[in-house]
């Protein structure tokens, strides 16, 4: 049986026709991994461990030639256009073999380490796990469940989209920066739009208790006016912040 010659990792082996990739890569003193071929055995191909890329000369379909490229040298496609399994594929003349490549990866499996091309795999990372106490749930999840309670017990709450709707378009993105006179005391920053959310639900709840106390049964009217007053003075406390809002709909008013 003729010999061929091909290269591998850019070294030149040189085999009797008919070897597979893998044992003349062996033959070469380069290493790829297999986990379930033997010399001894026919190749089946299942565990995928040994994929190479496989370069073969390109074939002018009208001669029947190796395509000659602007080098002098012949031009080489990716086998099949993917990467091959080196135990089921039989070596050719003018091959050029590739065993780590930018298309696979080693990935340590339970079984060992194996190199494998991701995409064509379909493999895909396993959601991380954290364990706590015995519960077992992704970690996701329980990052979602810690962030939300945070911001519970600190009391932020998520600003609601109708809400900001109602923020003056030139303090988007914007914030509230608080610097004590104390140069040890850390700076606070806080979003404009978490702000404002507060400042709205302050409004709403003022409008919310005056409808309360007008429509009351058993408060005299005296009480009522009373109350109004008092209403109307923390309108007037609130004012300040009527330049955050779009329209003059939504600002506080002081009239009784």
């Amino acid at each position: 049986m003729p010999d061929v010659t091909l290269t591998i990792d850019g070294r030149t082996v040189t085999v009797p026709a008919g070897t597979n990739i893998v044992d003349a890569a062996r033959n070469g003193e380069v290493a790829v991994p297999v986990f379930c071929y033997h010399p001894k055995m026919k190749p089946v191909g299942m565990c995928r461990m040994c994929l190479v890329e496989a370069y073969t000369p390109k074939i002018d379909p009208a001669t029947r030639q190796p395509v000659i490229g602007a080098d002098g040298k012949p031009e080489r496609a990716l086998m099949r256009g993917k990467l091959q399994a080196g135990c089921g594929t039989p070596v050719s003349e003018g091959m050029a073999v590739k065993t780590v490549t930018e298309q696979s990866a080693e990935v340590q499996f339970d079984t060992g380490k194996r190199t494998i091309a991701p995409e064509a795999s379909g493999i895909e990372p396993a959601d991380p796990q954290v364990s706590v106490t015995g519960l077992d749930r992704p970690l996701g999840l329980v990052v979602s469940d810690i962030a939300e309670a945070v911001l519970e017990k600190l009391g932020i709450e998520k600003p609601d989209s109708t809400v900001i709707e109602q923020l003056g378009a030139r303090w988007h993105r914007g914030k509230i920066v608080m610097h004590p006179a104390d140069p040890t005391v850390q700076t606070k920053e806080v979003p404009l739009e978490s702000f404002f959310h507060k400042i709205v639900m302050m409004r709403n709840n003022l409008r919310v208790l005056e409808q309360k106390i007008n429509g009351h049964e058993k408060l005299a009217d005296a009480d009522k006016i009373e109350m109004q007053q008092y209403i109307t003075r923390c309108y007037g406390s609130m004012t300040t912040f009527n330049v955050l809002f779009k329209t003059k709909e939504g600002q506080f008013r002081t009239e009784a």
